[in-house]
Order: structure tokens, then C-alpha cells, then sequence
């Protein structure tokens, strides 16, 4: 288990030791804990074997986006759509490149409605994303199709 603290959303990530995002908490306090390994933003990556630490950025893949919204979502329950979408954006890197279509892919893998509309290389990003969590993809899928 890695503690990494990033700092520009502020917040502290408990990552497995293959960068699975297994517990997420916002600092509160002004000492950075000496255990954590510091960086400087997040970032989204499409293939799981991309995932770590580069250039001062944590890189997260499809499955650590679901993580990351599913905290944000309960930190600040509040928040309207249009609100919670900006505060999601706003804790990644700016100007990232696979962050909008590795979160599209991942909401495919979720939702069979959203499946049906990939074509061409959304196709190929939704095979990615799914390919690399199939078990947690599958369940959150059957919850969908169940509620």
C-alpha cells in the first residue's frame, strides 16, 4: 500500500501496490504526512500498465476515475451535475489528454445505453477500460440493470 498526496486537489490517495485507487480522504490539516510519496496533480491514462508515478503526476486508469468520482460524489453530496462535473475536472491535471475519453470509456463500461453509442475507437477505449477491471465493471453493470 502507497500513500501518495497530490497537490493540487489537496488529497490524499491510498493506491495498492499495482496504483489501484483503494481509499481517497482531503488533507485537512497543513503538515504533509512524511510517509506520502508528494506529487503535484493527477492525470487519466488509457492502459492499466501505464498507471504510477511520472514527471510529478499520478496516473490513474478508468477504474481509479470511477474511484475518484464515487468519493467526490460523497464528499460533497450537494453538488448539481453541472457543479459536480467542474469539480471533478478541476482535480485533474488541466489540458490532459486521455482524461475525457478514459472517463467516456469508463461510463460506457457502467451503462449499456452509453455501450450501444461507442463506435470506432470510443469502441476500442471502451474494450481497454473494460478489459482491465472486468469483475468491478461487470458488477457496477448488473447494479445499473437492477436498480
Amino acid at each position: 500500500m502507497k500513500i501518495i498526496y497530490v497537490r493540487k486537489p489537496n488529497l490524499y490517495l491510498a493506491l495498492s501496490d499495482t496504483f489501484d485507487v483503494r481509499l481517497i480522504q482531503r488533507n485537512t490539516v497543513r503538515e504533509i504526512n512524511p510517509h506520502a510519496v508528494q506529487v503535484e496533480e493527477m492525470d487519466a491514462v488509457l492502459h492499466s500498465d501505464r498507471k504510477g508515478i511520472r514527471n510529478d503526476t499520478l496516473h490513474i486508469d478508468g477504474w481509479g476515475l470511477v474511484e475518484v468520482a464515487d468519493w467526490l460524489f460523497t464528499d460533497r453530496p450537494g453538488l448539481t451535475v453541472n457543479q459536480f462535473g467542474n469539480a471533478f475536472m478541476r482535480l485533474f491535471k488541466e489540458g490532459t489528454c486521455y482524461l475525457i475519453e478514459t472517463l467516456k470509456a469508463s461510463c460506457r463500461a457502467m451503462v449499456p445505453e452509453l455501450e450501444a453509442q461507442a463506435a470506432g475507437e470510443q469502441s476500442y477505449f471502451l474494450g481497454l477500460v473494460r478489459s482491465q477491471h472486468p469483475a468491478e465493471f461487470s458488477e457496477l453493470r448488473e447494479a445499473w440493470l437492477n436498480r
